[in-house]
Order: C-alpha cells, then sequence, then structure tokens
C-alpha cells in the first residue's frame, strides 16, 4: 500500500510502530524491472531482420490492396488487386518539410533582400505603398540619429 521510501521514513520516525509486511512493501514498489537479454546468433539476428522487412512489405501491401479494393469491389484476388493498385499509380507521399522550410523561409528572404537592395523593384514599391519603409525609416532613425541636437555641454575652457 506504501512504497518502501515512505515505509523506510516511517520506520525511523517511529521506532515503537511494528514493522510493516514484506509482502505489502514488494507488492507496490515503484522499480522497473528488466528481463535479462538474450544472447543471439548473427543468422537468428538476420532471420529476425528478414522477418520484419517482410512484416512491413506485408503491411504496406495491404495499405495499398485495401486502397485500391474500395476503389474496385470486383477485385477478388490479391494479384488483381496488387495489378490495380499499379494501375492506380503511385502512393502520393506527404510533402518534405524541408521544402516547406526552404520556401517559407528562402523566399520572403528573397523578397526583402530584393527590395532593398532595388529600390524600384516591385517588393520595393509594394512597402513604400502600404507605408512599411516608412516604419522602418521612423524606427531606424531613433537608433542612428543622435538624442538631443546638442551632445556635449559648454564647457568652461581654461587657459
Amino acid at each position: 500500500m506504501i512504497s518502501s521510501a515512505a515505509a523506510n521514513i516511517l520506520r525511523r520516525s517511529l521506532p515503537s510502530c511494528p514493522p510493516l509486511p514484506k509482502t505489502s512493501i514488494q507488492r507496490f514498489s515503484t522499480k522497473a524491472t528488466v528481463p535479462p537479454r538474450k544472447n543471439i546468433s548473427r543468422e537468428e539476428r538476420a532471420a529476425l531482420r528478414q522477418a520484419r522487412k517482410q512484416q512491413a512489405a506485408q503491411s504496406m501491401e495491404s495499405e495499398t490492396v485495401g486502397a485500391s479494393s474500395s476503389s474496385s469491389p470486383t477485385a477478388s484476388s490479391a494479384n488483381t488487386a496488387t495489378a490495380a493498385a499499379a494501375a492506380a499509380g503511385p502512393i502520393k507521399k506527404p510533402m518534405d518539410s524541408r521544402i516547406v522550410f526552404g520556401l517559407g523561409l528562402g523566399v520572403p528572404t528573397i523578397l526583402l533582400a530584393w527590395g532593398i537592395g532595388d529600390e524600384n523593384s516591385p517588393p520595393a514599391q509594394v512597402a513604400k505603398m502600404i507605408g512599411l519603409t516608412g516604419l522602418i525609416e521612423n524606427f531606424s532613425d531613433q537608433f542612428a540619429k543622435p538624442h538631443k541636437e546638442k551632445l556635449l555641454p559648454n564647457w568652461p575652457v581654461r587657459e
């Protein structure tokens, strides 16, 4: 019912308590047990790898068969189903995330560089129309221009 750490704390704090039965501590132990590792020969490992490959190929085939059988209900055998799947065309894969990231970051960067490099470019003209150029210039002027007209006070000159 309680963990072994809690049982140890209780034993130390209350020495007059009767000891807890071992079964309750062992039953609720939070320690994970790892099964012993089996020694596998190279041939057994190769056989397991081959079995996993076959299982993966069968699952991929069953997915394509399921997709093609829904479109052609008359396909009764696996051979006709696989032929129908091959005739339907390749399986569409989702778009690679590197392409999405490259386009999402690359295209705006190229347009920005084009707009900065050429003031008569279409991106620069759009930025002027929506007022983005003015906002950027005002923001950069806060850092580029001096805070006051006179930076140093007039100190008396001693001769």
